[in-house]
């Protein structure tokens, strides 16, 4: 019996075979996750779900691998959103950006153009460095840089964003 505050409901305990099913189930499930913890390291699974609050996915290279696979472009999606993106610059664009060419993300087809606006970083920038960055906010071009053929995002840095380096590609 279930007992709420308006009202109260029956539910009829389950047959023995029902019992029987379930503890089969259960066991299988249970033996299946046994098998799973033996794997060193623990095969990753990426997802939205999985990965968004991950604490280390600045290392996974399965997350980066799957970000590879772009759900929608930047033109599909609101005017602003927050994202991870890993990028190769390309040049310096001004003191507090540069220009580069996304080799992950979600939302930016990889091998598009990109305006990185930084913040201050722990390390000194330069062109042919790859870098990871988590939280960081996606601006899509508005109409007039269309017209000007300035028709690429622009990532800001936040005070949430984090910056990562990557060792020099062999």
């Amino acid at each position: 019996m279930l007992s709420y505050d308006e009202h109260d409901m029956e539910i009829p305990a389950p047959s023995r075979s029902e019992l029987s099913s379930f503890a089969a189930e259960i066991r299988k499930r249970t033996v299946s996750a046994l098998i799973e913890l033996q794997h060193m390291p623990p095969e990753a699974r990426p997802s939205q779900e999985n990965c968004e609050y991950c604490i280390v996915r600045q290392l996974c290279e399965e997350y980066w691998h799957w970000l590879r696979q772009p759900q929608k472009s930047y033109g599909e999606s609101s005017a602003r959103h927050f994202t991870d993106l890993q990028i190769k610059l390309t040049a310096q664009h001004g003191p507090t950006s540069w220009d580069g060419v996304v080799e992950s993300s979600r939302s930016i087809n990889v091998g598009q153009s990109i305006l990185l606006r930084t913040l201050i970083v722990p390390f000194s920038l330069h062109a042919g460095q790859r870098i990871r960055l988590l939280n960081i906010r996606i601006n899509e071009p508005v109409s007039e840089d269309i017209e000007k053929n300035n028709h690429f995002p622009i990532a800001s840095m936040g005070i949430n964003t984090e910056v990562f380096l990557l060792p020099k590609e062999i």
